[in-house]
């Protein structure tokens, strides 16, 4: 995709703290097209709005999350999909996710699951997650 003009997207700085980063990207760069965004948690935002000039925060509901893993059903799954889980536990110690911890582990750290889509039950899946709530600081 061409950048070209004002409106479009260039660089979003995801985890940019107080936009350090971006900020002396745009000091090198000053006249490059297209919009900068710092992505960072609503507290912070909230703390450095106004202060970074030529740069934007980004609005709740404006990103979001994809997550290509596996998702083993909660009932009812495929002996595809546990003796992946099996094979996982056996050379890693570890184990795949269900559906039900998926969506736990996303909101723990305050992210919902809007879609989870896949071809087949328990195999390789795409997770849409997006911000559930405000982070109180």
């Amino acid at each position: 995709m061409k950048v070209d003009g004002e409106e479009n997207v260039l660089l979003v700085d995801v985890g940019g703290g107080i936009g350090r980063d971006i900020s002396e990207f745009k000091s090198k760069f000053p006249d490059v097209k297209g919009r900068l965004i710092l992505q960072e948690k609503h507290g912070l935002i909230k703390t450095i709005r106004g202060k970074l000039a030529g740069i934007e925060p980004m609005g709740r509901g404006y990103s979001k999350i994809l997550i290509n893993e596996n998702v083993i059903p909660d009932f009812g799954a495929s002996w595809k999909a546990t003796s992946l889980d099996m094979y996982m536990m056996s050379l890693a110690a570890s184990a795949e996710r269900t559906e039900k911890q998926w969506r736990e582990l996303l909101a723990s750290v305050g992210l919902r699951v809007a879609g989870i889509w896949n071809d087949d039950p328990g195999t390789e899946s795409l997770i849409e997650a997006v911000l559930e709530r405000e982070e109180k600081l």
